[in-house]
């Protein structure tokens, strides 16, 4: 492993040690247990939005996809599996193709973090050494999954030192022993829709206490 990417887990390592300390302070706990929610639901038993008109819509879930602009075609390969569904689901996707030129970047990503309800976070050396990554983005949505607000969903793409890393502490969507880049074209597509299914079937946030 060269210095670079050293560099990069040692800043992501302290970064979640420090968010682990001030929550098991604050709240005498673990960051990654997860309080369960009731589930309030129609009499019919939809969860479903109702509107005036009768019709239903499924509430919206807003999901975050974090990843090295060295994976963007993995990131291009889980959008076109979510295509097919976020109309149905309700899912609503950022990622950093969204933003335009000439605009504020930063506050965007910021806000885009603070709204989101899951996140995917596409795991690979590269991903480990981005020092935007682990001291931008990776705190904000530390932080919100301490308060519940947020799920992180980890997919391994590549392989890297995701076990030895404290975001090992989330279950990964796929085995980290076998990533993503090394499955055949086939099983790499299973994995995807197990990550779309998986992001389904996170309750909506109007569904929660």
């Amino acid at each position: 492993m060269n210095i670079t990417n050293m560099t990069g887990v040692h800043l992501l390592q302290g970064t979640v040690l420090r968010t682990l300390g001030t929550i098991e302070n604050t709240h005498g706990g673990n960051i990654f247990s997860q309080k369960r929610s009731e589930q309030r639901m129609k009499p019919d038993g939809n969860s479903s939005t109702e509107i005036n008109s009768g019709e239903r819509v499924t509430p919206h879930k807003q999901v975050f996809l974090c990843y090295s602009r060295k994976d963007l075609r993995y990131a291009q390969r889980l959008r076109v599996h979510l295509a097919s569904c976020q109309q149905t689901s309700g899912l609503i996707i950022w990622d950093d193709s969204q933003l335009q030129a000439g605009s504020l970047w930063k506050i965007e990503v910021a806000s885009a973090l603070a709204t989101a309800h899951v996140a995917v976070l596409l795991i690979s050396a590269d991903f480990l050494a981005s020092s935007f990554i682990t001291t931008f983005e990776l705190p904000r949505l530390l932080n919100a999954a301490q308060s519940g607000g947020t799920r992180i969903f980890p997919v391994v793409v590549h392989p890297c030192l995701f076990e030895e890393s404290p975001l090992a502490a989330f279950q990964a969507v796929n085995n980290p022993a076998r990533p993503l880049s090394l499955l055949p074209s086939s099983a790499r597509e299973q994995i995807w829709v197990s990550v779309v299914r998986t992001l389904i079937h996170v309750p909506s946030p109007q569904a929660s206490l």
